[in-house]
């Protein structure tokens, strides 16, 4: 009965509003996000209660993140080098039963999404990639397997008792990529999420990373200007890694981080404060810029105006997100000391108001001042600035397919409940575990492919079927139709309308589909935004993220493409590469490509950058230990392998057994140039210690493995 009494409030909110900044519709796309808490208990769990107090604990903070009308959570997973999942690779956490390592009795994560998809919520998992320890923790009560015992010489300790994994160490940087791959290939999370703790902040006394990792810098840095140059790049670089394993394990999720709110002091100009840049290595734009993220979300945690301006910082940001065609979701703290009950409502205005800059929507610092009983937050969300669901944005530069449309939708009345129920039916064509439906309620007959108008969108659920009560049925807007929205966020195109002013359904527009997210091409080689290369030529790929009709891309050495080196337009739907030849040595170029749908183009795909070496004529080879490098592989699993290549060539692989008998499909494929992924799929090799055998043009690799 939980959405009925939704519903009912409804009708009351489209006629008194709390604030009148909310009196427009509201948008049917925006991100709705709240960070869930698990260090230091701060929201959950409750340490050392039963698994069933736990379980029941999270569901009923689901339940209010649901009646908010939020859609995501941002579920915090790893704490401090733990695990709030069976991992093989790190102990459960202290904050569930008060000893790490110390079985809860059953999977938080694997329930966490079960109940979020349940509700129709998104469930993304936040990961702390560098800390070990959240606040002063005896080295005595660190599970045996903890990564601080196992490698101690990985560990960077601080004068504040602080100790993070040294990201300039190239095999931290590994381990805490397969990480985020373990959770990836093992759970049906929507997405993977990093907060701001790379390197320490300072604190108090502690002025923050001094010369805690001068052997390291010694012995990794060379060749960078600065210490802190160095440790930017080993930031950004973890942050790659991360986004090539999840690619390649879950493609479909989302990968943002959330960095400190200042990129760097006195940007933009007039505002002043901590130096995420130079103190912790964060060079948020750099991920912009190189294709790492899906979105941003900022920690804009201070009010409208001062040094700090919400404003400013909020449209300063998503004009950086915009120019790198990803998406800005802001990050509110509105249970800060001094915050007004209007800064929160004042802030997603703002917000609203540079949705064409991709700000797109808004994430909740935390779920426990959100939910208090006793607060003024709650109504404020659920009666006013959210007091319409929303489906979270479709990524265009994200692969995925739309689902096919819910058909026989009908309503029957109630007059014991004094209500109306919607029913519909599933696709068989949709099989995915993840399944939510929007319910539409229209005061006008729509026209076939126009988009339905913001405000329009009256509940998200699960069900085949919504109980609606009598007056918001018999008094709104009297059309009424359903989608089905997966996994990716693509909608699929309506299901028959229906209508209460007839007895019979009205004219039935199945094959009418809501304008689907704009077709932008996805770019398949290569897969980073910026590449080099010693040839003088190089090749693009691209798919279409819908069917097209044609393309258009432009080569140039211009970022902004202003003087063109070639164009073409009205490329043919069959050809989905294109090769350039006669590079000049030391110079940079840039490709973009857009689709065409119903006789218009779409947005442009982000820029890719190619650098040529000085002398392409002279192959640079890299070292034969770093040609070829092999991942930890999963259970069942593909292998999954990142050669590096001078140039085009042909990439042969095979597993042998150690007899040297061939146990997988030969793989053979012309690769492009740069650091490109490869995968043997597993399907019925057994566990045990195999040899790969690598050819890449007339050069073999050769390397043991273990599949488990």
């Amino acid at each position: 009965m939980k959405y009925f009494v939704r519903l009912t409030l409804l009708i009351f909110a489209h006629l008194v509003l709390a604030f009148t900044g909310f009196s427009q519709a509201l948008p049917t796309r925006e991100f709705r996000g709240v960070w869930v808490a698990t260090v230091s208990n701060l929201d959950w769990p409750v340490q050392g209660a039963s698994a069933e107090s736990q379980k029941n604990h999270l569901r009923q903070i689901f339940d209010k993140v649901k009646e908010a009308n939020l859609n995501a959570v941002f579920f915090q997973v790893r704490t401090e080098g733990d695990a709030f999942y069976r991992s093989r690779q790190e102990p459960w956490s202290r904050y569930l039963t008060g000893y790490m390592g110390k079985d809860p009795g059953y999977d938080p994560l694997a329930f966490a999404i079960e109940e979020a998809h349940a509700r129709g919520l998104e469930l993304h998992a936040w990961f702390n990639p560098f800390r070990v320890n959240a606040a002063s923790f005896p080295d005595k009560k660190y599970a045996p397997t903890h990564i601080t015992v196992l490698k101690p010489e990985w560990v960077l300790s601080f004068a504040n008792g602080k100790r993070i994994l040294n990201p300039g160490i190239p095999a931290v940087r590994e381990y805490v990529a397969g990480v985020i791959q373990e959770v990836a290939a093992n759970y049906a999370v929507d997405g993977v999420h990093f907060d701001d703790y790379f390197y320490p902040y300072a604190e108090g006394p502690f002025l923050g990373i001094s010369r805690e990792d001068a052997q390291t810098f010694a012995q990794f840095g060379k060749g960078f200007p600065t210490v802190k140059d160095w440790r930017r790049f080993n930031v950004t670089e973890t942050i790659r890694l991360v986004q090539e394993r999840l690619q390649a394990t879950r493609p479909a999720a989302r990968f943002g981080i959330s960095p400190f709110g200042l990129w760097k002091n006195g940007t933009p100009v007039g505002t002043t404060g901590m130096d995420a840049y130079n103190v912790i290595g964060a060079d948020a734009l750099a991920w912009l810029e190189k294709g790492y993220v899906d979105y941003l979300t900022p920690q804009l945690y201070w009010p409208i105006g001062g040094k700090q301006d919400y404003q400013k910082l909020l449209e300063w940001w998503a004009d950086q997100t915009s120019a790198h065609g990803r998406h800005l979701y802001a990050g509110h703290y509105p249970g800060r000391l001094g915050f007004t009950r209007q800064e929160l409502p004042n802030q997603i205005k703002i917000n609203r108001e540079n949705r064409n800059r991709n700000s797109m929507g808004s994430v909740l610092f935390r779920v426990s001042d959100v939910i208090q009983a006793d607060g003024t937050l709650f109504p404020t969300l659920k009666d006013s600035a959210f007091r319409l669901p929303a489906l979270p944005p479709a990524l265009p530069w994200k692969k995925g397919q739309s689902p096919a449309a819910p058909a026989f939708l009908s309503f029957s009345k109630n007059d014991s409940t004094h209500s109306y129920t919607l029913s519909w039916q599933r696709s068989e064509e949709n099989r995915e575990a993840f399944k939510r439906y929007a319910v539409y309620q229209l005061g006008e007959y729509p026209e076939p492919m126009a988009a339905l108008p913001d405000g329009s969108l009256l509940a998200v659920t699960t069900g085949e079927a919504l109980e609606v009560p009598a007056p918001q049925f018999e008094q709104g807007g009297p059309y009424w139709l359903v989608t089905e929205v997966g996994p990716s966020n693509l909608e699929s195109s309506w299901s028959n309308l229906i209508s209460r002013l007839e007895t019979a359904e009205a004219p039935v527009v199945a094959v009418a589909p809501q304008p689907l997210p704009d077709p932008v091409p996805v770019l398949v080689e290569p897969l980073q935004r910026e590449v080099f290369t010693a040839s003088p030529a190089f090749q693009f790929k691209w798919e279409a993220t819908q069917p097209a009709e044609a393309f258009h891309f432009q080569w140039s050495r211009d970022p902004e493409f202003l003087v063109l080196l070639e164009e073409q337009t009205e490329v043919p739907d069959s050809v989905t590469a294109r090769s350039f030849a006669n590079l000049s040595a030391g110079a940079s170029y840039y490709f973009r490509v857009r689709s065409k749908q119903g006789n218009a183009w779409g947005n442009w795909s982000p820029s890719y950058k190619v650098s040529v070496s000085q002398a392409p004529q002279q192959t640079v080879t890299a070292p034969k230990e770093e040609r070829l490098k092999v991942f930890p592989t999963l259970a069942g699993g593909p292998l999954v392998m990142e050669v590096t290549l001078n140039r085009k060539e042909v990439v042969k692989a095979e597993l042998l057994s150690l007899d040297g008998k061939l146990v997988s499909k030969p793989f053979r494929k012309k690769v492009a140039a740069g650091r490109q992924l490869v995968q043997i799929k597993r399907k019925r090799i057994k566990a045990g210690l195999y040899l790969l055998v690598v050819k890449i043009g007339e050069e073999q690799l050769t390397q043991r493995v273990m599949l488990p």
